[in-house]
């Protein structure tokens, strides 16, 4: 019988996962005790990314 996994809710812990990246194979416990941001980019160039990144660069005005 296979496991139903649903997306965690307000105050619920995010599941335990690994993925690996381009800095090598990262778990989400890696980040405990932090305020991790996850996203992806898509494989093709689209400006919306683009300017989602730069934006994301200014992460000094979120410490």
């Amino acid at each position: 019988m296979s496991e139903i996994v649903s997306m965690p809710r307000i105050n619920e812990r995010a599941p335990e996962f690994e993925a690996r990246t381009t800095h090598g194979v990262r778990k989400l416990s890696d980040y405990e005790g932090k305020w991790p941001v996850q996203f992806s980019h898509p494989a093709g160039f689209t400006l919306v990314c683009t300017t989602e990144f730069i934006a994301f660069a200014r992460h000094d005005d979120f410490q």
